[in-house]
Order: structure tokens, then sequence, then C-alpha cells
């Protein structure tokens, strides 16, 4: 079972902060997880990393705090996890960013996020949320499908990031939920 509350997040990591404003640094530092982690445990090359900032130069350009949602794990001064909502035309929203350092995956400090994620979508009255990732994310695939999205599309992709990859798009309509 995933962890519900911030009191038991604090239990289990006394030394975890969670917070939503971004500050001065906290991209770099998003892409140097993204950077450091994914070509450790997937062998993406730095053309992943190059990808990853350009997502962030787009973030920064149109960033919207009214709009847009950050959860930001911290143990310390040190992030330890992120996720994200950012705001879509049409009342839609997209999941990015979702990433969580492996020593912190153990005890659900993932799943914990998501579901924040989740819950600011529906309190937020988004009709439909959407993600993108790769065939590679196992783990992730499994939270996103249990929380009920469904493969929208699959394809391989021309990135080449180390390796060949089928990247996917998954869709929650919550419209559709019961």
């Amino acid at each position: 079972m995933g962890l519900s509350t911030q009191k038991e997040i604090c239990e289990i990591y006394p030394d975890i902060t969670i917070r939503h404003d971004l500050r001065s640094g906290d991209l770099g530092t998003m892409i140097n997880m993204h950077g450091r982690i994914y070509a450790s445990e997937c062998g993406y090359n730095m053309k992943f990393e190059a990808y990853v900032c350009r997502t962030f130069y787009d973030l920064g350009m149109q960033y919207d705090p009214d709009a847009d949602m950050f959860w930001l794990a911290e143990a310390g001064d040190h992030m330890v996890g992120s996720i994200a909502v950012i705001a879509k035309e049409d009342n839609i929203a997209q999941l990015r960013w979702f990433l969580v350092e492996p020593e912190y995956r153990k005890h659900h400090l993932g799943r914990y996020l998501f579901n924040k994620a989740l819950d600011y979508c529906l309190e937020k009255g988004y009709n439909q949320i959407f993600l993108y990732t790769t065939l590679e994310q196992k783990t992730a695939l499994s939270i996103y499908e249990k929380a009920g999205f469904i493969l929208d599309h699959e394809e391989e992709s021309q990135s080449n990031w180390g390796h060949p990859i089928q990247e996917r798009k998954y869709i929650l309509d919550f419209r559709r939920q019961p």
C-alpha cells in the first residue's frame, strides 16, 4: 500500500519535507536528477538530458504558479523526489517530471507524490490528465495503470537516447471515472 498522508511520510522519512514553490536552482536540480538517474538505470545518454533541459526551458517561458503545481520532496537541502501537474488548454493537464531518488523508493514516496498530483487534478476539476513515459519504466507504469490511466498510443522513439525505446502516452479521463 502507498502512503496517504504527510504524517506517514514524516514517520518513515523524518527528514523529508514537501514543498510546492519553485526556487532558483530547482529546475537545474531536476535536470541533474533526470540525467543522472536515467543514465544509471536506463542507459540514456546526454541527448536525453538535453531533452529534459528543453522541457524545463519551455516551462520557464510559460510557468503559471496559479495553474501549475509542483511537489518537491527534500531531505534537508537535497531534492529527493519531484512531480508536477502542468495546465494545458481545454481543462486538460499534463503530469511531468515524476522521479524519486532510488534510496527513497522503498517506502512509496513516489506513490505518495503521485497521489497528491492526482488529488490536485481532481480538486482543480480537470477533465483529463496525460503523461508520456517509456516502456522501461515498469514501476511507474504499474502506478499509472492502477490509477486508471489508459494507453493512448505507443511508438518507437527516434530520439536516440542511447538505444531505441518505446515511448507511450497515457491518459486518465476523470469524466469516465466512477
